[in-house]
């Protein structure tokens, strides 16, 4: 029971970090977007792939 206590509090705090993240992505993708709006759609899909890509190579290094 131990083991599985641990498992689930490693478990649901990396699901809520990870579901913050996401929504900090969201802003500042609309926020570049109504800002910057001279930049291409290429360009802004290669800023949000790089942002996720990122996030999760922290995650994976934290636990």
């Amino acid at each position: 029971m131990d083991s599985q206590d641990v498992k689930r509090c490693l478990i649901d705090p990396q699901g809520e970090i990870l579901t913050r993240l996401d929504i900090k992505i969201e802003n500042n993708y609309k926020g570049e977007r109504n800002i910057g709006k001279k930049r291409e759609a290429a360009s802004q899909t290669g800023l949000s792939q790089n942002n996720s890509f990122s996030q999760g190579g922290h995650s994976q290094n934290n636990f």
